[in-house]
């Protein structure tokens, strides 16, 4: 094929068309969001861009993706835990996934439990976690409330 017959070939009318709408798309793709994001623009045509909205958020079961640090009170001061050492895993990624990502209030309550057990009757054990909804972290608890004499409490009644 000659040069000659390789532009007439891309100097097709389908062939320009389907290039320029080729090109109408990326731009429109990459930069809708730059007008919105960084121009302040408002259009129905261009949407706010919006990364990983609901991940984590566990908005189709009503529980979210927890961030716990567990904490043991002595003497009036708390001390972080790491969960897994006291459940006996060596590496986080070997524990079972109820103890590696908790999830919802349900899970962190399974969590301390266990984690009551191994550290015996009369642990303090605490608990700062919150939880991701789509507006945000929601605090779940503040280390203000021992959970084992909870689960005692719970058994008792």
């Amino acid at each position: 094929m000659d040069s000659a017959e390789s532009r007439e070939k891309y100097a097709r009318p389908d062939s320009i068309i389907r290039t320029a709408l080729f090109f109408i798309i990326l731009a429109w793709m990459t930069l809708g969001p730059a007008y919105r994001q960084v121009l302040g623009g408002s259009s129905p045509v261009f949407r706010q861009w919006t990364m990983f909205r609901e991940y984590g958020t566990g908005l189709h079961k009503g529980e979210g993706l927890i961030d716990a640090a567990f904490y043991v009170a002595a003497d009036g001061k708390l001390e972080e835990i790491n969960r897994f050492e006291i459940l006996g895993y060596d590496k986080p990624k070997r524990a079972p996934d109820e103890v590696f990502k908790i999830v919802g209030k349900p899970g962190i309550e399974r969590v301390s439990a266990r984690l009551c057990r191994h550290l015996g009757d009369n642990a303090d054990l605490r608990v700062k976690a919150r939880m991701a909804t789509s507006d945000g972290w929601m605090t779940l608890y503040n280390a203000e409330k021992n959970l084992c004499e909870l689960k005692h409490d719970a058994a008792a009644q």
